[in-house]
């Protein structure tokens, strides 16, 4: 059973397509109609809802929407893309907007386009290394595995260095910084702020020592000019006894009082003029933490956060202090192995390559590719410059099948190379694959679909009725004007319905009992 199924698509706004919805079934499912009616539209409306920005379909008035949901292992996924004011497209991936470039991503995973000019399986150079891989049954993790250790062991050679001189010269610059942190040794990172507090404190003591001296001078000089000895001189002359002698004996106590105050003062003045030394020791401090923190940001506290990064990169450093030479060793030995993992890798993809490319060509008469041939080329070191040449038939000048190929041929191509590798795990969209071609040749074709149906499913836009029988599920679009407006609807069609349809493809309009008694017998397989 196929791991992914496209369960149903709805397109709105996308050109004559007022509001069309199509409930796809497993296997093989074809889409029919009349040339103008629409059915590369609906490929267009699955084009956009794997993220293409192609809008011609759509109308002026912003009310394209396109909407996709598909069956997985994991449950279902539903892909969406609406046209809003400006003709900018929105994207959304179950109901959660997001990207263009993700809803290609997720679409890349889910279904595969194979149209008359171009195919999303041959756009991209890794996706021609896959097929070549899964057909030859090679996984190359091994040699994924061992460039991604060589590219880890780089990224460790380059945090130490080229040039080990540079790498030693790094290390002694930041030592250096740590030790000068070391040698100032700050105590805190208050300490500057202190030390400038406590300066401040003596430099405005020390100011005003001048004062102070006076004022001593003044109260309790030598002189007789002295406040104090005045007073004193002024109290002894007062009576000793009678009532007066009480103020005297007040006088004297305070003159006593004063003195006392005034041999503090001079001892306090006298220890600030005898410790000179803190002033030099505080100024020198002060200027020696403040050089410290300019250099590593203005502040105490940037010095600190610094010595704690330079101890990390000293550690770090020390860490890969490993040899360089070392590590070269390593990487040598790394990419001797790698070399001989890639040589191994080209042998196996191009022994893949050549059997693939033969299985594809055994397939090309099924698909009415009679007298073509494809070759693969491999090239680059481990084989992964992988490209398709094709040859249309003899006398036919070959080169890369995108370029060689016309629409019909690399729609058959991509067939061809389905049937050989069927990849179970995404839808096939077949557009028009049968181009160009009729008869025996078409109902060859709607048989390889069939098969190829059988592992994945298969849609088919085709006009040929022996490719249309084929399918388990058949939907036919049809344009029609109605009061002058032109409308396109899709119908699925069983029965007699599907007999008209078929007798339609076969006849025209004209179809009569002949084309639809044929018509029965298509679908009946005889």
């Amino acid at each position: 059973m196929p791991k992914v199924e496209l369960i149903a698509l709805e397109a709105s706004g996308l050109g004559p397509i007022d509001h069309g919805a199509i409930e796809f079934g497993p296997g093989f499912n074809a889409l029919t109609g009349e040339t103008g009616a629409g059915k590369t539209l609906l490929v267009g409306a699955l084009s956009l809802c794997l993220g293409s920005g192609d809008t011609r379909g759509s109308r002026s008035d912003d009310s394209l929407r396109v909407a996709t949901v598909f069956r997985t292992a994991e449950g279902e996924v539903a892909l969406a893309r609406e046209q809003v004011a400006g003709g900018r497209l929105r994207s959304s991936v179950d109901g959660r907007a997001t990207s263009s470039e993700e809803l290609r991503h997720r679409g890349d995973s889910l279904l595969v386009i194979h149209g008359q000019h171009d195919s999303l399986r041959l756009r991209a150079r890794s996706e021609l290394v896959r097929l070549v891989d899964r057909h030859g049954g090679i996984d190359d993790e091994p040699l994924r595995d061992i460039r991604r250790r060589m590219s880890d062991l780089e990224r460790e050679r380059d945090l130490r260095g080229t040039d080990p001189v540079k790498w030693e010269q790094d290390l002694d610059f930041r030592r250096f910084q740590l030790a000068e942190i070391d040698r100032v040794a700050p105590t805190s990172p208050d300490e500057l702020r202190d030390s400038l507090e406590r300066l401040q404190g003596l430099s405005s003591i020390l100011d005003n020592l001048g004062v102070v001296n006076d004022a001593i001078e003044s109260l309790d000089g030598d002189g007789d000019h002295a406040a104090l000895q005045r007073v004193a001189a002024s109290a002894h002359s007062l009576p000793t006894d009678g009532e007066l002698a009480l103020y005297r004996d007040r006088l004297l106590s305070l003159v006593l009082e004063a003195r006392e105050v005034v041999r503090e003062m001079s001892a306090a003045a006298a220890q600030f003029e005898a410790d000179p030394e803190e002033m030099e020791r505080l100024n020198e401090r002060v200027s020696v933490l403040q050089a410290l923190s300019r250099r590593h940001g203005g502040a105490l506290e940037d010095v600190f956060a610094a010595r704690d990064r330079l101890e990390r990169e000293i550690m770090d450093a020390l860490a890969l202090a490993g040899s360089v030479a070392e590590l070269d060793e390593e990487l040598t030995e790394l990419r001797r192995e790698e070399s001989l993992l890639a040589q191994e890798f080209r042998r196996q993809r191009e022994a893949s390559a050549l059997s693939l490319a033969a299985a594809v060509t055994e397939q090309f008469p099924r698909v009415a590719l009679n007298g073509a041939d494809l070759a693969i080329s491999v090239d680059g070191r481990d084989g992964s410059e992988i490209d398709f040449e094709f040859s249309p038939g003899p006398g036919r000048p070959g080169g890369p099948l995108r370029a060689i190929a016309s629409g019909g041929e690399l729609s058959r191509v991509l067939l061809a190379l389905s049937l050989v590798s069927v990849p179970d795990d995404v839808v096939a969209v077949f557009d028009e694959v049968d181009a160009g071609i009729g008869g025996s040749v078409a109902q060859q074709i709607g048989d390889c679909l069939h098969e190829l149906s059988r592992q994945q499913q298969v849609i088919v836009v085709t006009h040929l009725a022996s490719v249309a029988a084929r399918a388990d599920r058949h939907f036919v679009v049809r344009k029609a004007v109605t009061d002058g407006k032109t409308t396109t609807t899709v119908d699925e069609v069983r029965g007699d319905a599907r007999v008209s349809e078929i007798a339609r493809m076969l006849a025209g309009d004209s179809a009569g009992a002949e084309s639809r008694a044929l018509a029965a017998r298509l679908l009946s397989g005889l």
